[in-house]
């Protein structure tokens, strides 16, 4: 819910400060960083043990086409400090139509996931914390 919330909240962040700004720099590598971590949770299995959708839904991975596109790239832009971010860097990750079609298809797929899980315990506990997040945050989930 963390991961989903808070892409949520850069996401409106970077749609209300088209222009930039060094806010804008950090907060665009949160979401990323949340694309990155949502995309792990409903793709997938990478072979580490963890927790993933299809545990909660029963369906299968999503195929997330516009993640796959940029993979490597968000993974180069969030890596470590190092060099090749200076000399090589991503600037198809800020354009705006980049990253709206990241923000939808993700958000897209939570969604589905969300109206595929199974155990009502479960829904209810995505709910709640749905809920909470939105009142912390002040972004309206999901």
């Amino acid at each position: 819910m963390y991961e989903y919330s808070n892409l949520v909240c850069a996401h409106v962040y970077l749609e209300a400060h088209p222009d930039g700004g060094p806010t804008a720099i950090l907060v665009l590598n949160a979401f990323l960083l949340s694309i990155r971590l949502l995309a792990g949770f409903l793709g997938k299995p990478t072979g580490k043990p963890d927790i993933l959708a299809t545990h909660y839904s029963g369906q299968a991975p999503r195929r997330l086409q516009e993640f796959g596109k940029r993979k490597d790239a968000i993974d180069k832009q969030l890596a470590h400090i190092s060099y090749a971010r200076v000399t090589k860097p991503q600037p198809d990750l800020a354009d705006v139509n980049t990253r709206r079609a990241l923000f939808a298809e993700l958000r897209t797929a939570f969604l589905d996931f969300l109206s595929t899980v199974q155990e009502k315990t479960h829904r209810d506990e995505f709910a709640k914390w749905l809920a909470m997040r939105s009142a912390e945050t002040g972004c309206a989930l999901p």
